[in-house]
């Protein structure tokens, strides 16, 4: 329960908005989303931005088909055009994602 309650700590102070950069790895490729939406990097390694720590969420039971099917839903609701700094940003993004993988906070 305490990984938990931290872990809703976490999600709740990093979705406030665009105060950190966030991503989510999975299958070994790092999914975020910014201006120009949503895209894979190498994880820990977003151009621009300090890597500080990973949360690590345990393995996915979903296939990578089913991954990239959620991804490619998501690359149609997560244009970059309207990318907010505040409202619409990585944080929320990833939040999204890991709700959609299965992982609830």
């Amino acid at each position: 329960e305490s990984v938990n309650q931290g872990l809703a700590f976490a999600v709740d102070e990093v979705t406030l908005g665009g105060l950190f950069h966030a991503g989510v790895e999975v299958f070994g490729n790092e999914w975020t989303y910014g201006f120009t939406g949503v895209k894979c990097e190498v994880p820990r390694c977003a151009a621009g931005h300090s890597y500080r720590c990973s949360v690590p969420l345990g393995d996915t039971v979903l296939t990578p088909q089913d991954v990239a099917g959620i991804l490619f839903e998501m690359v149609q609701l997560w244009k970059g055009a309207e990318y907010d700094l505040i409202s619409h940003n990585c944080c929320n993004f990833c939040a999204d994602f890991c709700s959609r993988l299965g992982y609830e906070f």
